[in-house]
């Protein structure tokens, strides 16, 4: 079934190729400059919907980004991974057509090729 490789497969690519690099661009660095930018502005911290500490704006913005960044860490840690062994996971029609062949390890091969890791 080519869905179990192919969009896991267009996914890794959408997210690294597009939503990442939008991300870091559009969304972080615009942060980071403002957090620069308004380092010095007081402003009152809230705790439980009420008025706490006074911070600064800058570093409330940096707290943010720390966490979105937090966040982009760990998901670069997240496999992608992709089924290649026919209808129920066990080379029936592979072996078949090829009994020779080692259709495990050529599965891990195909799809390590393709940036996936076989489930």
């Amino acid at each position: 079934d080519i869905n179990n490789t192919s969009i896991p497969l267009a996914l890794k690519h959408a997210i690294h190729d597009v939503y990442l690099p939008c991300l870091k661009d559009e969304v972080l660095a615009p942060l980071k400059a403002r957090a620069i930018e308004w380092i010095e502005i007081p402003m009152l911290a809230r705790t439980h919907g009420q008025p706490a500490t006074p911070t600064r704006v800058g570093k409330e913005l940096m707290v943010f980004v720390e966490r979105i960044q937090n966040q982009l860490n760990l998901l670069h840690q997240v496999p992608f991974s992709g089924k290649f062994g026919g209808a129920t996971g066990q080379f029936n029609a592979h072996f078949i057509a090829f009994p020779d062949l080692d259709w495990p390890k050529f599965a891990d091969q195909f799809l390590e090729k393709l940036g996936l890791v076989r489930e």
